[in-house]
């Protein structure tokens, strides 16, 4: 009996000793973030330390590999290792962006397939800011719904477009009768209202290139495979 007592007491010490170091000598002295740019690192910390243990390493180690994704606005994706008992290094990969949205004071952000990924104060640099119609509903990792679903689905196709071609324009506008603007510059890319895109925002880089240090629009409303005239209309101004 005194023996079980004994080794109870030596079993109940040894795991108080283990918790004491997880607890004690644990303490996380250094959380590496790198691939982040939409939260400065305080702010991507709040987002997902927990801080019940804020300084134990182990504790946030496991609450991090355990955080989703898609709780966290702009993120695709965490990598999380623990490079010692005081240091852990977390990798993200932000979802891209193709194209944000003023809406409410507030700048939505949208992927390739129209899922919004989160919102910001201001418009983000070198993405497009797409005007020219109404939105009915916008949730977070949820598809935008705009009063003209097909308009705004012509709308994404062109911000695809134009990512794909890496053009890095300011806005792109759609008027009430459907005519889309691409403004790069100060060169207003006058694309007008067609089916398909893909034939003149492919050519555009190599036009763009023809019109540099130039301010003026490009009439491009009828060019196709068969017609690849532009017209160019200097702003003389």
């Amino acid at each position: 009996m005194k023996t079980k007592i004994i080794v109870t007491i030596v079993v109940l010490l040894i795991i108080l000793g283990i918790l004491s170091f997880a607890v004690y000598g644990c303490s996380l002295d250094e959380l590496n973030i790198s691939g982040c740019t939409y939260y400065t690192k305080e702010e991507f910390e709040d987002l997902i330390k927990d801080e019940r243990l804020p300084g134990n390493t182990i504790y946030q180690y496991l609450h991090i590999r355990s955080e989703k994704e898609e709780n966290i606005p702009f993120i695709e994706e965490m990598e999380v290792s623990l490079v010692s008992l005081h240091k852990i290094n977390v990798t993200v990969y932000e979802k891209k962006i193709i194209g944000c949205i003023p809406y409410m004071g507030e700048y939505i952000c949208f992927d390739k397939d129209g899922i919004m990924v989160g919102s910001v104060g201001e418009p983000p640099a070198d993405i497009p800011l797409v005007t020219g119609i109404d939105y009915s509903r916008m949730v977070y990792n949820e598809e935008v719904e705009a009063t003209q679903k097909d308009v705004f689905e012509c709308l994404l196709n062109v911000t695809q477009l134009l990512d794909k071609n890496s053009i890095r324009a300011d806005r792109v506008n759609v008027s009430k009768d459907r005519d889309i603007d691409v403004y790069v510059g100060d060169i207003i890319v006058k694309l007008g209202k067609k089916d398909q895109y893909d034939e003149p925002v492919s050519a555009l880089p190599s036009i763009l290139k023809e019109t540099e240090g130039l301010k003026g629009t490009l009439d491009m409303e009828k060019y196709s495979s068969e017609n690849n005239n532009v017209i160019f209309v200097k702003n003389e101004k």
